[in-house]
């Protein structure tokens, strides 16, 4: 089952967890596209204190990437955008975010955001040496740690350290938004989990296993009968 996701997080002021505690997970299968919109306030205080520009916002967030294609131009991939204190959004806003390069390498990039919830320009704070393809999955985890005005970024794809960025600008008021997807790409999301700490690689391994895609009954169906031919053709021979 796809469903297009799109979350709206509302910040109650809450600060840097004492440990980590998962806020929001799933199992679904969401499109990378426009869409209909999930609303949860679970994942509140992951980015931002309602009552101060500049209070910490600490947490990670995590998922299953497939892409059917890679984009023909940056697409963003992950935002995380700041929202006006009444929840109202008429104009552009800052934020951070994920994109997706044409040659599949990823990128952590200061980001504007419209009305309509597509990223307008991005400056990139770094690129990955990695890349992910087409037609497989890749998990994408980011941590980020320090607040709006001075936050650390660390960027991890299946479970491995990739890059790490920083410097980041930003204004606005408490409310923020968690956007996946673009209409650059094309694809699906899974085992989606954010997370309200900052977690080191072996804590994202151990979601990333819990979380991992199971295949569709057809694929499955399929690479038995691949197996079974290739047993034949072993005694054959």
């Amino acid at each position: 089952m796809k469903k297009t996701l799109f979350i709206s997080i509302l910040s109650l002021g809450l600060g840097t967890a004492a440990s980590a505690a998962t806020v929001f997970t799933s199992q679904e299968e969401y499109s990378l596209g426009s869409g209909p919109s999930i609303n949860n306030s679970a994942l509140s205080g992951l980015i931002e204190s309602p009552s101060s520009n500049t209070s910490p916002g600490t947490g990670t967030i995590m998922m299953w990437v497939t892409l059917d294609s890679l984009p023909s131009s940056l697409s963003s991939l992950i935002s995380v955008e700041t929202k006006k204190s009444n929840g109202g959004h008429s104009g552009s806003l800052n934020g951070w975010g994920v994109m997706v390069g044409t040659d599949g390498r990823l990128q952590i990039c200061q980001q504007t955001v419209n009305a309509s919830n597509s990223v307008t320009s991005a400056s990139s704070k770094g690129t990955t040496s990695a890349s992910i393809g087409a037609g497989e999955a890749f998990h994408i985890a980011i941590s980020t740690a320090g607040g709006r005005n001075s936050g650390n970024f660390t960027l991890y794809i299946n479970g491995e350290e990739v890059l790490t960025a920083s410097g980041f600008g930003l204004n606005g008021n408490a409310f923020s938004e968690l956007i996946l997807g673009s209409s650059g790409l094309s694809g699906t999301v899974s085992g989606l989990t954010v997370d309200d700490a900052v977690l080191d690689a072996g804590s994202i391994k151990s979601i990333l296993e819990q979380t991992r895609p199971v295949p569709e009954p057809a694929t499955v169906s399929l690479g038995l009968v691949g197996l079974a031919a290739l047993m034949m053709r072993r005694r054959r021979s």
